[in-house]
């Protein structure tokens, strides 16, 4: 039997490989493991494949452009793939296999919905099977790492990357972090059809000043633990994710891809991470561009120290990690540990073992009917309802003869449905809501009207004269969310206030679809259309999806998973706010009425009622109605360290089956330091027939009261504590217990 390495051997354990590998590997082959290509950097396909061969590239990137969530990305050429991961196991010294990664933020060529209406959901299974599909057609196309997810807490939707981040609060963006990574990364990731997960950004990305994409972020110590480390935490602890992401800014005069303390004090040291880390498309050189190092050298030598193992082109690694090695600046043992790293992973994988893709055999895993169907469905389930008086759904005989317009922007948009960071769907397999709706008409025996114009003042005229009701279709394109793009006006595009004031005008009932990556206020709709749904960019299936809902063959099940704001003067505005210094008593009655020009008198500007928002984290209507009883705790006072639970009835007093999600929120009212009014402890999201009852039960223990002090220690208070569950933010914190010491 012929002799083969150690490290070749796939029955010894992954550390024996990695140590093998290491000894064997040159100073130049351990920088190759350390630098990853999208072989724009060479002049010729021949260069790239020389230095492939040659052991200095050990990871491909599939896109060409660092702004791949907003701009057209080209598709993966999986011939091509496999022809360059030939050279690196075939034809180089030691055989190590390429590590491909890319964007497959929210589907693959099954495009789903994004990040942020996912989280809408609560439903974190469904997310964690929507990752697995992504993984499973991903890797079919030579894919063995994605760049996600995000887990940025974001709390200025005015930034594009909102649709990538699962929201404002740190427990629902754990719970969903955690879902996505086991998603991705599945059971077993040496299968061929699990890839590795990587967190981003580390950390604070989403507390870019005024939401301007790449700017500076002024993050406490007390926020930093308590809110922005949660979800990587969790994904880490819980979830197991092989990779780490450093973000593009700098927070308190320090880049996150040369912080010490993030990388080496918290990830490594603190939480055990033992994967590896891979910097941002060019945050590496940022930190020169920061003024935080004196030179390019420089960056590298703190980079290196703090922890990033692996450099996202730019390629500085390659020029100077050597020298400064030598020079005694770095010392070896601290790259080693990096490679180590970045084997570790790549053994993990099965990279060693399956290197290539079967085309053929992989294809049928693209777009099984399965797939789409579930995507269909997970974008019903995303959607949030806003407002209805019961006009929705639309169903029975009152829909027969019935004549429906269809007027706005967003009737024959196609890619946007998609939404941004699309980098593996195709936008001619895409629906628009004037296709999804002419395939119901025959089906549900409605009359549709649609003007041949795209002049909104002729689609209004023709709808009053024709339509028996409109459905007004709102929101903004793709282009205006993603990496990049922000807006300074938080409302909707130019003119679609004035549209809806239009419809409104007909007299004829009617409903806003409002179709964008944030939930952008709509006041006209909340205060006279019928019904308010907000679809997101729900994927390839949004048109279909909007269909379903609104015929009732799906049921809207989304809640916020961020405050929806009035305006951007209210921005930054959430749900876990500390108490103000000077408290003003709300009236929500008097303001909803001054909103809808009500009252006579104006309410004070600049009063407390000022920050109310448009709706609260955690709101949403569901087709039928549901009511909370028997809310009681177990008990009224806990040992120091001892756990409580909540329970509750729910019950559907409603006349049709449907859904809910009941949230269960804590607040510490006298602490070492000042908390939140309120923050999510738990979530349960149901479907009750009409008339059913069932108890629910959410358990009070440790995560839920504890908290992080500036130093990032743990504590767990004696005292008091207050306990609401509901069906959003809003909720009565009307209970309390007692914690003794």
């Amino acid at each position: 039997m012929e002799n083969i390495p150690l490290y070749k051997d796939a029955s010894q354990p992954v550390e024996a490989r990695v140590e093998d590998l290491l000894s064997r590997m040159t100073m130049e082959e351990k920088i190759g493991q350390m630098t990853q290509s999208y072989g724009g950097e060479y002049a010729s396909e021949e260069e790239y494949v020389a230095a492939i061969r040659a052991g200095k590239i050990g990871s491909r990137i599939g896109c060409d452009t660092p702004w791949a969530g907003s701009a057209p990305v080209k598709g993966i050429n999986v011939v091509q793939s496999n022809a360059h991961q030939k050279v690196a196991v075939e034809e180089s010294r030691l055989g190590i296999p390429l590590i491909n990664g890319r964007d497959i933020i929210h589907g693959h060529r099954t495009v789903a919905p994004i990040p942020l209406a996912q989280a809408a959901s609560f439903d974190p299974e469904e997310v964690k099977a929507s990752a697995r599909t992504a993984a499973i057609e991903c890797s079919a196309q030579s894919i063995h790492w994605t760049f996600a997810p995000m887990m940025d807490i974001c709390r200025n939707p005015r930034w594009g990357r909102v649709i990538e981040t699962l929201g404002e609060d740190p427990y629902l963006a754990e719970e969903m972090a955690v879902a996505m990574t086991q998603g991705f990364q599945g059971d077993d990731q040496t299968k061929e059809d699990c890839i590795a997960a990587c967190a981003k950004h580390f950390a604070g990305y989403g507390y870019c000043e005024g939401g301007r994409d790449y700017d500076a972020s002024e993050i406490s110590r007390g926020t930093l633990h308590n809110v922005v480390l949660r979800p990587f935490k969790a994904a880490v602890t819980r979830g197991k994710i092989s990779t780490i992401m450093t973000s593009f800014q700098d927070n308190g005069g320090t880049p996150s891809s040369s912080s010490n303390f993030l990388l080496r004090e918290m990830l490594r040291e603190g939480w055990g991470f033992d994967g590896f880390v891979v910097s941002d498309w060019g945050s590496i050189q940022q930190v020169e561009l920061w003024g935080a190092a004196q030179d390019k050298k420089d960056v590298v030598r703190k980079c290196l120290l703090s922890g990033v193992n692996m450099e996202m082109i730019n390629n500085l690694y390659p020029k100077y990690v050597a020298e400064l090695v030598a020079e005694g600046e770095v010392p070896q043992q601290i790259v080693d540990d990096l490679v180590r790293g970045i084997l570790r992973i790549k053994f993990r994988l099965g990279l060693f073992e399956k290197p290539y893709v079967d085309i053929e055999e992989r294809a049928k895993d693209i777009r099984k009917p399965e797939a789409i169907a579930a995507v269909r469905k997970q974008a019903a389930n995303c959607m949030v309802l806003a407002e209805n008086n019961g006009i929705l759904p639309l169903e029975g005989d009152a829909l027969k003869g019935l004549r429906i317009a269809l007027v706005g922007p967003m009737v024959n948009e196609r890619r946007s449905m998609g939404g941004a960071w699309n980098t593996g769907g195709f936008t001619e397999e895409f629906t628009t809501i004037h296709e999804a709706f002419k395939e119901a008409e025959k089906k549900y025996g409605f009359k549709l009207i649609v003007h041949d114009s795209e002049l909104w003042d002729a689609q209004v005229r023709t709808a009053a004269f024709l339509a028996d009701m409109i459905i007004c279709c709102v929101g903004e394109h793709c282009d205006m969310t993603g990496e990049m793009p922000s807006i300074s006006k938080y409302r909707l595009p130019l003119g679609q206030d004035d549209l809806i004031e239009a419809v409104r005008t007909t007299g004829k009932p009617f409903v806003v679809v409002c179709t964008s990556g944030r939930p952008l206020p709509v006041p006209g709709a909340r205060d006279f259309a019928d019904a308010l749904l907000y679809s997101w960019h729900g994927g390839g299936e949004t048109a279909r999806a909007i269909v379903d809902v609104i015929f009732g063959e799906a049921e809207p099940t989304g809640r916020f998973p961020i405050t929806v704001p009035e305006h951007e003067g209210q921005i930054p505005i959430y749900y876990g706010r500390k108490i103000p210094g000077k408290v003003v008593e709300c009236n929500k009655d008097r303001f909803n009425k001054e909103r809808k020009g009500q009252l006579d008198k104006p309410w004070i500007y600049g009063s407390y009622e000022y920050f109310l928002p448009m709706y609260p984290f955690g709101y949403g209507l569901s087709y039928t109605e549901f009511a909370l009883s028997d809310i009681k705790l177990a008990s009224a006072e806990i040992p120091y360290g001892g756990t409580n639970k909540v329970t509750a009835v729910v019950e559907n007093i409603g006349n049709r089956a449907g859904t809910t999600v009941v949230q269960c929120y804590l607040a510490d009212p006298r602490c070492m330091i000042s908390r939140p009014c309120k923050e999510l402890i738990g979530f349960k999201k149901l479907r009750l027939e009409a008339g059913e009852k069932r108890e629910i039960e959410f358990e009070i223990g440790e995560p839920a009261m504890g908290f992080y002090d500036e130093n990032g220690v743990r504590h767990v208070e004696a005292g008091e504590f207050k306990i609401g569950v509901g069906f959003d933010s809003d909720v009565e914190l009307d209970m309390s217990f007692t914690m003794a010491k």
